[in-house]
This record gives structure tokens, C-alpha cells and sequence, in this order.
């Protein structure tokens, strides 16, 4: 079962993840980081741009913070600048592992609508 305390290991295994991730993207150019790669949003930054994107869609509708703005048609193109990027990352993860700190095992056994 899936327990408050379950959410918290999981979201500060989500922040070590992403910390990793981005070292890893930061060591490559930023040429190479939006290089076209075939992938489904392009480019390794355009999909980073898009994961924190629906990462901060998901935490607003649980209340969290406020949706970012435009659709997942500008998913990709919503944080253009690397740094600005890495920023909204490391605040979206602490947001997600500060929201875990308030749910209760009433909110986890909960139906979500």
C-alpha cells in the first residue's frame, strides 16, 4: 500500500533522478542538448522542458502550485533558457517533495477525480 511516507521516499528519489539528469545534461553543449534526436519532443532540452511542465500541471491541480502557462502544444518551449530551466527543475521537485509532506493516508486512500 501506498503510504505518506512511501510518497516522501519516492519524491526525494524523484529530486536525486533529476539532480543526476541534469549534471549529465549540463556536460554537453547546449548545441548537442538541442540537437534534433528523432525523439518525441526533439531535443534533450525540449523534453526536460516538457517533463518539468507536466510535473507542475500535475501539482496544481492537486493545489500545489499555480499551471504553467499555454498547453502542452508550448510544453516544450516554455522554458527556452538552460539555467532557467535547471531553476524551475530544483523548485518544481522541492515543491512535489514539500506537497508530500502534507498528505495523509486519508488523501492516499482517497479516490482521485
Amino acid at each position: 500500500m501506498i503510504s505518506p511516507g512511501f510518497t516522501r521516499q519516492m519524491a526525494a528519489y524523484n529530486r536525486w533522478q533529476n539532480t543526476s539528469l541534469y549534471k549529465a545534461a549540463s556536460g554537453l553543449s547546449e548545441a548537442d542538448r538541442r540537437l534534433d534526436r528523432a525523439a518525441f519532443f526533439n531535443s534533450i532540452h525540449k523534453t526536460l522542458a516538457h517533463l518539468v511542465w507536466a510535473d507542475r500541471i500535475w501539482l496544481s491541480r492537486f493545489g500545489a502550485c499555480d499551471a504553467p502557462a499555454g498547453g502542452i502544444a508550448t510544453s516544450t518551449e516554455w522554458l527556452d533558457d538552460w539555467a532557467e530551466l535547471k531553476a524551475a527543475r530544483q523548485e518544481t521537485d522541492q515543491t512535489l517533495i514539500e506537497w508530500t509532506h502534507t498528505l495523509t493516508d486519508t488523501d492516499i486512500e482517497g479516490v482521485l477525480e
